[in-house]
């Protein structure tokens, strides 16, 4: 089986990405352009997290069909 990169569309919606961000804390909202819609090749969501360190990671993520990485990546333009 083959794997992509990024998240495929037909998982990209709310419940996945707040799946996602269980990983690393408690969820918070969604950016604007997240939350309308306006981009999909990036997804911004606001997390209140009690790691320590930069995030920068890549998970590997097991869809129907292939699997997929995503790259998650803190933002700490905040």
């Amino acid at each position: 089986m083959g794997e992509t990169l990024g998240v495929p569309l037909h998982v990209w919606d709310d419940k996945f990405l707040k799946h996602i961000n269980k990983m690393f804390g408690d969820f918070i909202d969604f950016d604007a352009d997240m939350a309308r819609r306006r981009r999909l090749d990036d997804a911004r969501i606001f997390v209140s997290t009690s790691k320590f360190g930069f995030i920068d990671i890549r998970v590997r993520i097991n869809l129907m069909g292939p699997s997929c990485i995503i790259s998650i990546i803190e933002d700490a333009g905040c």
